[in-house]
Protein backbone atom coordinates (compact mmCIF):
# COMPACT_ATOMS: atom_id res chain seq x y z
CA UNK A 1 0.00 0.00 0.00
CA UNK A 2 2.88 2.37 1.05
CA UNK A 3 4.08 2.03 -2.40
CA UNK A 4 1.34 2.24 -4.42
CA UNK A 5 0.60 5.20 -2.61
CA UNK A 6 4.23 6.62 -3.08
CA UNK A 7 3.79 5.85 -7.07
CA UNK A 8 0.38 7.47 -6.92
CA UNK A 9 2.16 10.65 -5.45
CA UNK A 10 5.08 10.49 -7.75
CA UNK A 11 2.37 10.67 -10.86
CA UNK A 12 0.67 13.38 -9.45
CA UNK A 13 4.52 15.39 -9.10
CA UNK A 14 5.21 14.40 -12.80
CA UNK A 15 1.64 15.98 -13.80
CA UNK A 16 2.22 18.80 -12.05
CA UNK A 17 5.11 20.59 -13.37
CA UNK A 18 4.11 20.50 -17.15
CA UNK A 19 0.73 21.57 -16.06
CA UNK A 20 1.62 25.11 -14.41
CA UNK A 21 4.00 25.96 -17.10
CA UNK A 22 1.47 25.27 -19.35
CA UNK A 23 -1.39 27.24 -17.38
CA UNK A 24 1.17 30.03 -17.05
CA UNK A 25 1.95 29.94 -20.42
CA UNK A 26 -1.92 30.54 -21.22
CA UNK A 27 -2.75 32.81 -18.70
CA UNK A 28 0.16 35.27 -19.32
CA UNK A 29 0.11 36.48 -23.16
CA UNK A 30 2.13 39.14 -22.50
CA UNK A 31 6.32 38.84 -23.08
CA UNK A 32 7.23 40.87 -19.80
CA UNK A 33 4.42 39.02 -17.57
CA UNK A 34 5.13 35.46 -18.83
CA UNK A 35 8.65 36.02 -18.15
CA UNK A 36 7.65 37.27 -14.37
CA UNK A 37 5.37 34.53 -13.84
CA UNK A 38 8.41 32.42 -14.80
CA UNK A 39 10.68 33.97 -12.82
CA UNK A 40 8.04 33.20 -9.86
CA UNK A 41 7.06 29.73 -10.75
CA UNK A 42 11.31 29.10 -10.64
CA UNK A 43 11.77 30.40 -7.43
CA UNK A 44 8.47 28.70 -5.69
CA UNK A 45 9.78 25.37 -6.81
CA UNK A 46 13.02 25.55 -5.59
CA UNK A 47 11.37 26.53 -2.17
CA UNK A 48 9.58 23.83 -2.29
CA UNK A 49 11.83 21.39 -3.66
CA UNK A 50 14.34 23.10 -1.02
CA UNK A 51 11.84 22.92 1.48
CA UNK A 52 9.51 19.85 1.25
CA UNK A 53 11.72 17.41 2.70
CA UNK A 54 12.28 19.60 5.62
CA UNK A 55 8.14 20.37 6.04
CA UNK A 56 8.11 16.53 5.28
CA UNK A 57 10.75 15.38 8.22
CA UNK A 58 8.80 17.61 11.04
CA UNK A 59 5.58 16.23 10.09
CA UNK A 60 7.26 12.57 10.23
CA UNK A 61 8.90 13.57 13.31
CA UNK A 62 5.46 15.25 14.99
CA UNK A 63 2.95 13.26 14.29
CA UNK A 64 3.49 9.73 12.01
CA UNK A 65 4.07 8.33 8.77
CA UNK A 66 0.65 8.65 7.35
CA UNK A 67 0.44 12.21 8.14
CA UNK A 68 2.68 12.71 5.39
CA UNK A 69 0.52 11.87 3.19
CA UNK A 70 -2.78 13.37 4.40
CA UNK A 71 -0.65 17.19 3.86
CA UNK A 72 -1.36 17.44 0.60
CA UNK A 73 -5.64 16.92 1.11
CA UNK A 74 -5.91 20.76 2.76
CA UNK A 75 -4.13 22.14 -0.39
CA UNK A 76 -6.12 19.88 -2.98
CA UNK A 77 -9.25 20.87 -1.17
CA UNK A 78 -8.30 24.75 -1.94
CA UNK A 79 -7.48 24.03 -5.37
CA UNK A 80 -10.40 22.35 -6.00
CA UNK A 81 -12.49 25.24 -4.90
CA UNK A 82 -10.63 28.29 -5.73
CA UNK A 83 -9.34 27.07 -9.02
CA UNK A 84 -12.63 26.96 -11.08
CA UNK A 85 -12.99 30.34 -9.59
CA UNK A 86 -9.51 32.14 -10.72
CA UNK A 87 -8.05 29.75 -13.76
CA UNK A 88 -9.51 31.03 -17.18
CA UNK A 89 -10.97 28.08 -19.29
CA UNK A 90 -8.62 27.26 -21.79
CA UNK A 91 -8.82 24.65 -24.77
CA UNK A 92 -6.64 23.37 -27.48
CA UNK A 93 -8.41 23.13 -30.96
CA UNK A 94 -6.14 20.84 -32.05
CA UNK A 95 -6.63 18.06 -29.58
CA UNK A 96 -5.50 14.89 -30.77
CA UNK A 97 -5.94 11.89 -28.89
CA UNK A 98 -3.13 10.42 -26.71
CA UNK A 99 -0.87 8.32 -28.73
CA UNK A 100 -0.81 5.10 -26.84
CA UNK A 101 2.18 3.38 -28.42
CA UNK A 102 4.33 6.48 -27.35
CA UNK A 103 3.57 6.58 -23.77
CA UNK A 104 3.86 2.40 -23.73
CA UNK A 105 7.58 3.10 -25.60
CA UNK A 106 8.10 5.87 -23.02
CA UNK A 107 7.22 3.78 -19.94
CA UNK A 108 9.56 0.69 -21.29
CA UNK A 109 12.11 3.20 -21.60
CA UNK A 110 11.85 4.76 -18.21
CA UNK A 111 11.56 1.45 -16.83
CA UNK A 112 14.54 -0.09 -18.61
CA UNK A 113 16.38 3.11 -17.24
CA UNK A 114 15.54 2.79 -13.55
CA UNK A 115 16.62 -0.83 -13.54
CA UNK A 116 19.82 -0.56 -15.51
CA UNK A 117 20.81 2.19 -12.57
CA UNK A 118 19.75 -0.07 -10.10
CA UNK A 119 21.58 -3.28 -11.25
CA UNK A 120 24.57 -1.06 -12.09
CA UNK A 121 24.39 0.18 -8.34
CA UNK A 122 23.96 -3.16 -6.81
CA UNK A 123 27.13 -4.24 -4.12
CA UNK A 124 29.26 -1.35 -5.26
CA UNK A 125 28.21 0.42 -2.07
CA UNK A 126 26.44 3.05 -4.33
CA UNK A 127 22.81 3.30 -2.84
CA UNK A 128 19.53 4.90 -4.47
CA UNK A 129 17.16 4.36 -1.71
CA UNK A 130 15.16 1.58 -3.73
CA UNK A 131 16.32 -1.19 -1.81
CA UNK A 132 16.65 -2.56 1.87
CA UNK A 133 20.15 -2.25 3.05
CA UNK A 134 22.10 -5.88 3.02
CA UNK A 135 23.55 -7.39 5.66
Amino acid sequence: MLIAARALLGVGGAIMMPSTLSLARNMFLDREQRRYAMVVWAAMASVGGAAGPIVGGWIIETFSRQAAFLMNIPVMLLLLVLGPLLLPESRNPDLHRIDIPSVALSFVGLIGVVYSIKTLTEGKGVGLGLMAPRC
